[in-house]
């Protein structure tokens, strides 16, 4: 299945890597509202860690239950930006989208040690 391939899976991982680099240097750009930018990176780099953990024949379906609920918390962050349920300040929005993004990261990164897929024999 071309969906599994691992070059491609490695990939993910990689941009994954570039996206969460980028993530920290989005309130250095010359933009006045980067909160978009920084959200639609933030479900870009779960999206494509969700993709890894899903697809990938080393790692086991174990791992997108922690992926889904920081995708759930992100949502919900999300969420509260269009609607100011609560008010967060920008530097502190952008620390947490940070945050999420960095561990999302971090799952990507750890999903195969963490999450073996358990070889039956």
């Amino acid at each position: 299945m071309a969906l599994s391939n691992p070059k491609l899976l490695n990939l993910f991982t990689v941009l994954v890597m570039f996206f969460t680099l980028f993530q920290g240097l989005i309130p250095s750009l010359p933009i006045n509202d980067t909160a978009i930018i920084s959200a639609v990176v933030m479900f870009l780099v779960q999206g494509l860690t969700a993709w890894r953990q899903a697809f990938s024949q080393n790692i086991s379906n174990a791992s997108l239950w922690p992926t889904i609920i920081i995708a759930t918390v992100a949502t919900l962050g999300g969420l509260n930006d269009l609607f100011n349920v609560v008010q967060i300040s920008e530097v502190a929005g952008q620390w947490i989208r940070f945050s999420i993004t960095a561990l999302t990261a971090i799952l990507n990164l750890l999903s195969t040690i963490l999450w073996p897929v358990k070889s039956v024999g």
